[in-house]
């Protein structure tokens, strides 16, 4: 199955600099999307050290979901370090599993 892994993860996996792999994006070497505005590439191995991400799966960041839910960002941090909303942390970026995220807003 498929991951997502981040462009620099990616390019330190390949000995290569960020420049270089989002080079190859633009030349469509490389598969890539965006997630929550950082650019991600889809791989069918994880290196043993690198975090990855689900591909098929949809992710908010902490300030949308605090709009979304009507709340601040402490009671999203909250919510997210007491297990109640799902996420993935890649490097120091924490992205929220978006339906893990309206579950919640639904039991509250």
């Amino acid at each position: 199955m498929a991951k997502l892994i981040s462009l620099s993860d990616y390019a330190n996996s390949k000995g290569m600099t960020r420049q270089a792999i989002a080079k190859r994006i633009s030349q469509g070497k490389e598969n890539s999307v965006s997630v929550n505005g950082r650019p991600f590439i889809k791989v069918k191995t994880v290196p043993e050290d690198v975090d990855s991400l689900p591909i098929n799966k949809e992710f908010m960041s902490i300030q949308k979901a605090a709009s979304y839910i009507g709340s601040g960002k402490t009671f999203i941090r909250v919510a997210v370090k007491s297990g109640e909303i799902k996420s993935y942390r890649i490097g120091v970026r924490l992205f929220l599993d978006a339906e893990s995220v309206r579950i919640f807003k639904e039991r509250k």
